[in-house]
């Protein structure tokens, strides 16, 4: 079974604080990377580290390469063009609980949205933006195919309703 990663520390010469803020300012300019990549960069540690970190920091499940293993992604409940849009993610454990990674856990209005639209009761958790867009890409052609059948669905209903009328 794989172990959870556990970091103790930012390097010495580093204020996690600090490093943070920074990151969080950076991010804030058109066209920069998100929070946790600018962090990443700066602080200097791995990208699993930097996710362990800031998900304890803010009460989250860090989601990493290895966690994602027994996790499965809820695109019932989150649609795939939902999750890449507002950058989350639903998944589903082995015992379908329901978790929803985050990029930001700063978006206050990722969160309301969340909390309003996603049933039933959820987790949260923290991943990193470049394990997101990994997990999507694996996902991308089935899952869209699905998608695309169902809104021609839709389409040929709403198209036959209308012709018998």
């Amino acid at each position: 079974m794989k172990q959870p990663v556990v970091v103790t520390h930012v390097p010495a010469t580093r204020n996690f604080f600090d490093l943070i803020a920074q990151a969080r300012a950076e991010a804030s300019a058109p066209g920069k990377d998100g929070v946790l990549k600018l962090f990443e960069a700066k602080s200097g540690l791995p990208r699993a580290h930097v996710v362990a970190m800031l998900a304890r920091s803010f009460g989250l499940q860090p989601i990493t390469p290895a966690s994602l293993g027994g996790l499965r992604p809820a695109f019932d409940i989150v649609s795939y063009t939902e999750a890449r849009t507002r950058a989350c993610l639903a998944l589903r454990d082995q015992h379908g609980n329901l978790l929803v990674a985050v990029c930001d856990p700063w978006s206050s209005t990722l969160r309301s949205w969340a909390e309003e639209h996603i049933q039933p009761a959820f987790g949260w958790g923290l991943i990193h933006p470049t394990d997101l867009a990994a997990t999507l890409s694996q996902h991308e052609a089935s899952v869209t195919a699905i998608e695309s059948l169902a809104q021609d669905d839709e389409t040929g209903q709403r198209t036959a309703i209308l012709g018998a009328h």
